[in-house]
């Protein structure tokens, strides 16, 4: 595979490359372990806690808006959603009636913007509002939140806040249905029909459901074991299967594994080995984002590793890592784009800033290096955005650039739409739909 680099005064591509979206950092230093006779103790309740929560500080930071949200975030405290039948506009000013070259962004908003072929959408704490390319809006609904998270698969998007116990679902045509969970919500996941995944954390442990594209409650597992801490999960198309990541801190090191649940109890009962039916230990690798692909497979990426499950729970292919991952993105759930950072293992590493592409069998579909470290990479079906710095670049998949830009200033989305030249151009204060070519 030819490495593709890019000057460090600014990109200079020659080829280029997509992908989708997601994120994930590694922390962790090459380790060898110990094996000598002075081996270590399981961690403390205590110390595992923080373990956790420092692993998904140091990953959820680079996990893209629609995909698994900070379980950091769940320190924070949640208001009950409310919609009223007629909403009122609680949005900024976007012009008189309804249009404007651009929507005026405000922090306090905490904004979150999706792209929806020709529209997009506009998620804040005080609702969420579908927009056309001429910036009419096609719907609106109220709430109220302090700090909204925000997952998206396809035209489905999920809206909660951690540690509250309200979500809401939505796809193109407006609210799908809302849900009042028994738990708080640590972490949640949609599939591309509508059917979520959450994670809660109760009084005495946590719990696991899945609900279908209708609201219903399909299954429910209760954890209540000291040491063992589900972090990650997601549900497949036709919602009859959930694959869950899970950190198990009982024993001499911290273990990371997966296990795969049946949603519906018919499948459920045929199980031999009780509500879950397979299971895979990865040894120390940490396994913070499980993502239902296309072809039918889970696709799980670790600290140390990325590897793909089928829906039996057979392993169908593993990649080693031997660089940290800065980002991971899904090109429309047909590619896997992987960034990588620093070395994890000087004799394998890969340069930092190095780009791969991945098809959905896991073989490496091309490479190129960025020549600097990537902080920032936003996959889609027509092509994938890859940034350092203020120097961004837009390629296809089948290695070809579409355009490269210069920003002046900090960008937080470059969002393709229905043409990988028509993207939603979002910086701390605005957000318009630009012409990247112009």
């Amino acid at each position: 595979m030819s490495n593709d680099t890019y000057d460090e005064e600014g990109f200079e591509p020659t080829y280029t490359d997509e992908k989708n979206e997601l994120k994930i950092s590694k922390n962790r230093k090459n380790k060898k372990k110990n094996k000598d006779s002075g081996r270590k103790k399981a961690p403390s309740r205590v110390i595992a806690i923080f373990i956790i929560f420092f692993l998904v500080l140091s990953t959820a930071a680079f996990i893209s808006r629609d995909k698994i949200p900070s379980l950091v975030e769940s320190f924070l405290q949640m208001d009950s959603i409310t919609t009223d039948e007629n909403p009122e506009n609680t949005y900024e000013d976007i012009g008189e009636n309804g249009n404007s070259p651009k929507i005026t962004v405000e922090s306090s908003t905490k904004a979150t913007f999706i792209g929806y072929d020709k529209n997009f959408l506009y998620c804040t704490k005080d609702g969420v509002k579908l927009f056309d390319s001429n910036y009419n809006s096609l719907w609106n609904y109220t709430y109220t939140l302090t700090s909204p998270s925000v997952v998206n698969n396809g035209n489905i998007t999920a809206i909660a806040e951690l540690q509250g116990r309200s979500l809401r679902v939505y796809n193109d045509k407006g609210e799908m249905y809302t849900l009042q969970t028994d738990g708080s919500i640590l972490q949640m996941e949609v599939n591309s029909n509508g059917a979520i995944g959450v994670i809660l954390k109760t009084g005495n442990g946590y719990k696991i459901q899945a609900y279908s594209d209708t609201g219903q409650l399909l299954m429910e597992r209760i954890e209540q074991d000291e040491g063992i801490y589900p972090i990650a999960l997601d549900i497949s198309d036709d919602k009859r299967v959930m694959a869950v990541s899970y950190i198990d801190t009982t024993d001499i090191e911290i273990m990371g594994k997966v296990l795969l649940f049946h949603t519906g109890k018919s499948d459920a009962i045929s199980s031999e080995t009780g509500d879950f039916f397979a299971s895979v230990s990865k040894g120390d690798t940490l396994i913070t984002v499980i993502r239902y692909l296309e072809n039918g497979s889970f696709v799980a990426v670790g600290d140390n590793k990325i590897f793909a499950l089928d829906t039996s729970g057979k392993e169908l292919w593993n990649i080693p890592v031997d660089n940290k991952i800065d980002y991971v993105s899904f090109g429309g759930s047909n590619y896997i784009v992987v960034a990588y950072g620093e070395t994890i293992n000087t004799n394998k590493a890969l340069d930092d800033g190095t780009v791969i592409v991945y098809d959905l069998n896991g073989k490496e579909k091309f490479q190129f290096s960025v020549g600097r470290p990537v902080t920032y990479l936003n996959a889609y079906r027509n092509g994938v955005v890859i940034g350092a710095g203020r120097e961004f670049v837009c390629m296809n998949y089948s290695k070809s650039v579409q355009w490269s830009h210069t920003a002046t200033q900090d960008i937080k989305d470059i969002i393709l739409l229905s043409s990988p030249n028509s993207a939603l151009y979002v910086t701390n204060s605005f957000a318009e739909i630009v012409d990247m070519k112009k």
